[in-house]
């Protein structure tokens, strides 16, 4: 889009400068205080309501609670229609903005390279096979960056997130479905009891956080919530779980200002409390096992842990550019069981990293250590700040996820890409203080308009933002007069 084009896009079809109206108004144009008029039709009304139905799918897997729906490929059939709509319904401005995301341009390069990792696989079948799996998550990703960023949206998506993992926990708490061990079974075939632990333990920050902000019946709703994901941890007794659960929690504590600090930190202590008095036999016996780690059969056995993740470095480094394939880690391990004259079981990796560069090679680990990283300097913004856009538990969320994905294999967790385009929303949300900034559809600088300087929102030529003069001229006011 050029200059002269981006100019008649702000203007509209009548040639006219876009009118105003006042939020709330019903009115085609809303602008917050001190901001210039954004077209209501720059964003697709229904992006939120897909990207949650998305999140339900895709993320949490809730199609799963009945198992007939198998057959339907939810996930793919979804993201195709996802796809359609994304295509036919969202204009320009929004595609620009998600396609120039910093964590969105990371997670397609991550995708694309595993893509072109296929044809060298140990197992081509399962690579494609796994690329089958994720090609939804972007789609996922793109349907989350395509929401306005608002707070209502932004609530919308972690309230969405947050009681669909209950929603899932909650099926099996009530039927009381365990394994052969007496542990917490999770519906379906995407989560083990590890990976339903570690889910549960990224939503539980958010059900705690959302309790505390919220009033009424949406606060009890959140309450449940953190109870219902906090009781399947026990249940299942995932140690894993129970150490992401807890990095999670601390720092959720952590990001709280003033005295909740305390009382959230002498809760979290209460619910430990309660977990160990009145939880199953089978996760004090696992707790337990976390003092003497140096004889558990991870650390000891051919099997365990430390053996896979050692084998684990030596694909990679036999295989150093495109790894062993996406999907093919277990492949890889049986074909060494074999080659030593050994049987047994054909490991997972156990461990998001190690999985990411043995299966991909170097650049297929940097680009997932990229797309962490990234999320974490946006949720550590988030964490750190003060008054409406302080969000402590976008970082509590994503440290569970690393805490649990220490111990499982997550370099593709459909859950991982859902809360990185989630943190992105949030993240660009609070770049846009309604007070001081103004969001323009391309055209010429407003007359008297200063661009800000280290921006955090990109800006296109579809959609700046720029301090508006009177805001401008009241903040020197401010000073003049010593004002804060």
């Amino acid at each position: 889009m050029n200059r002269m084009e981006s100019a008649s896009y702000a203007r509209g079809a009548s040639g006219r400068a876009p009118r105003v109206a006042a939020a709330g108004t019903g009115g085609r144009l809303t602008r917050a205080p001190g901001t210039i008029a954004l077209p209501a039709s720059v964003y697709w009304t229904g992006a939120p309501t897909l990207a949650v139905v998305l999140l339900y799918v895709i993320a949490v897997r809730l199609h799963e609670l009945l198992p007939v729906l198998h057959y339907l490929r939810p996930a793919l059939l979804s993201a195709a229609v996802a796809l359609v709509l994304v295509m036919t319904r969202s204009t320009g401005a929004p595609l620009e903005n998600a396609f120039r995301d910093t964590s969105y341009r990371i997670a397609l390069a991550y995708v694309a390279w595993a893509g072109v990792t296929v044809p060298f696989a140990l197992w081509r079948g399962g690579a494609i096979a796994g690329m089958q799996a994720i090609v939804p998550d972007l789609l996922l990703m793109l349907a989350i960056l395509l929401c306005a960023p608002t707070r209502t949206n932004v609530s919308k998506l972690t309230t969405a997130f947050t009681l669909g993992v209950a929603a899932f926990a909650m099926v099996p708490l009530v039927l009381g479905t365990q394994n052969t061990e007496g542990r917490l079974e999770a519906a379906g075939s995407s989560f083990d009891t590890n990976d339903m632990a570690a889910l549960m333990a990224m939503a539980f920050p958010f059900a705690v956080h959302g309790a505390m902000q919220r009033r009424g019946w949406m606060r009890f709703l959140y309450l449940g919530a953190a109870l219902v994901t906090l009781l399947a941890i026990v249940q299942t007794g995932s140690r894993g779980g129970t150490l992401a659960v807890c990095a999670g929690a601390l720092v959720l504590v952590m990001g709280l200002k003033g005295s909740r600090r305390f009382l959230v930190l002498a809760l979290f202590v209460l619910a430990g409390f309660g977990a160990w008095q009145f939880g199953p036999k089978t996760f004090r016996e696992r707790m337990e096992s976390l003092t003497t780690i140096d004889q558990d059969y991870n650390e000891t056995d051919f099997f365990g842990r430390k053996q896979i993740w050692k084998r684990g470095r030596m694909f990679y480094f036999e295989n150093p550019v495109v790894g062993v394939g996406l999907g093919n880690f277990g492949v890889a391990d049986g074909a060494y069981i074999k080659s030593i004259g050994r049987t047994g079981k054909w490991s997972a990796p156990h461990n998001a990293w190690i999985q990411a560069f043995a299966e991909l090679g170097t650049l297929g680990g940097v680009l997932f250590t990229a797309l962490l990283l990234v999320a974490g300097r946006r949720a550590y913004a988030l964490w750190r700040a003060s008054g409406p856009t302080h969000a402590p538990a976008y970082l509590a969320s994503l440290a569970a996820f690393c805490a649990g994905a220490y111990f499982l294999s997550f370099a593709f967790f459909h859950a991982m890409f859902a809360l990185v385009a989630m943190i992105a929303v949030a993240w660009h949300t609070a770049q846009a203080p309604a007070d001081e900034l103004a969001y323009v559809t391309g055209g010429p600088t407003p007359p008297g308009a200063v661009a800000p300087r280290g921006s955090g929102w990109r800006s296109i030529a579809s959609a700046r933002r720029f301090t508006l003069p009177g805001v401008r001229d009241a903040r020197r006011g401010r000073r003049r007069d010593g004002g804060s």
